[in-house]
């Protein structure tokens, strides 16, 4: 197991902390039956079967060297290719090489851009902030709640069915044990499901994820709410640093719950031929 991280004084600890919980994110899921998990010294692929969505077919945490590169990348390229899915090839501060991405967009990948990762001490985190009245936040513990969780989460990142049908299939495979690294949350609007999150507790930090609230009750403070909800829950069982990585709409939340930014993870996509 790995050690809790005590708090965010080491920049580097909290970096490495922040991109091996993204890949960890997708690695939970790719434990499900069906799924596809790859890792050796020199990267680690995840394969969810995901038609629609290329995020959830993806490579993390590249560490190649001058020698095998170019075999790496090819490798890679036709692991992908042969199974006719899109997919994402996630950098960070500590991929090597440095310049990976130059390497990727010579192969024909597109620069999709970067995504703004963070970091908060539990303990000094705002938590004083306004909660809509009517709104009840509940743990997924059982298929129902887990219905209501990809139906806000469907609406809310715009899913199409395979992919919500995709989600459900892996999350209630992987099932509700209360000793799973993993506790998901749904919101509910005067009893209407509505915004989404998942915490995972790992790589000694509390990982957030899947943080969404349905179009028509944005604006109200429901996700910082919901996201609140699972960083307290990581504090209560003992986590010091929540991390998360911020798509554009959710990064006002996150400042104003008190993350701060400590690098960014770059997308690199190539097309299906």
């Amino acid at each position: 197991m790995t050690e809790i991280l005590d708090d965010c004084t080491d920049t580097t600890q909290v970096i490495k902390a922040i991109e091996k919980a993204w890949f960890d994110q997708f690695a939970f899921w790719g434990s499900a039956p069906g799924r596809e998990i790859y890792e050796d010294q020199f990267l680690k692929r995840v394969l969810l079967f995901a038609p629609e969505r290329a995020q959830f077919n993806n490579v993390h945490l590249a560490q190649l060297t001058p020698e095998n590169l170019h075999v790496k990348i090819d490798e890679t390229i036709e692991y992908f290719r042969s199974r006719k899915l899109p997919w994402n090839w996630y950098t960070g501060s500590f991929t090597r090489p440095l310049d990976l991405g130059e390497h990727l967009q010579s192969y024909g990948f597109n620069y999709v851009g970067n995504m703004p990762s963070m970091a908060v001490e539990l303990e000094s985190m705002n938590e004083n902030l306004p909660e809509p009245s009517g709104l009840t936040i509940e743990p997924v513990e059982d298929v129902e709640t887990l219905k209501d969780w990809i139906q806000a989460g469907t609406l809310g990142f715009r899913l199409k069915r395979s992919t919500s049908e995709l989600l459900f299939a892996i999350e209630s495979t992987l099932g509700f044990d209360k000793d799973l690294p993993r506790q998901s949350y749904v919101g509910y609007l005067n009893g209407e499901p509505v915004a989404t999150s998942l915490l995972l507790l790992t790589s000694g930090v509390a990982g957030l994820f899947c943080v969404s609230t349905v179009p028509n009750a944005r604006g109200k403070g429901i996700g910082t709410a919901i996201s609140l909800a699972s960083l307290k829950e990581a504090h209560d069982r003992g986590y010091k640093v929540g991390v998360v990585h911020s798509s554009k709409m959710g990064y006002g939340v996150y400042r104003r719950i008190g993350f701060k930014d400590y690098c960014k993870i770059g997308i690199y996509r190539l097309s299906i031929e």
